[in-house]
């Protein structure tokens, strides 16, 4: 669902909703929410919203996540050697995977 902002024609006040495309113009042309205000509420222009996720794979985290230490590889490594429910393709996977 995508995100609107609203601002009043008369007073500083603007808001943000979340509003299905359909209802989009709901809000436009009614009356602006602020006591003693006589505005009208017009939908603005806003700046996307637009993010970049080509570094999440080399981020910290996915670097931590793919060589596990400490507490959390002696889990990993735990369940894959003690487990009757994995079979050993299944282990060999996750010993790459995890590089344990």
């Amino acid at each position: 669902m995508p995100m609107y902002e609203y601002g009043c024609d008369t007073c500083d006040l603007k808001i943000d909703e979340f509003m299905a495309v359909d209802d989009r113009d709901r809000p436009v042309g009614g009356p602006c929410p602020t006591d003693a205000c006589e505005g009208t509420m017009q939908r603005t222009l806003s700046a996307g919203h637009v993010q970049d996720v080509r570094h999440t794979e080399q981020s910290a985290v996915s670097r931590g996540l793919r060589n596990p230490t400490g507490a959390f590889k002696e889990k990993m490594q735990e369940i894959v050697k003690h487990s009757n429910q994995v079979g050993m393709k299944q282990k060999r996977k996750l010993k790459g995977h995890f590089n344990l």
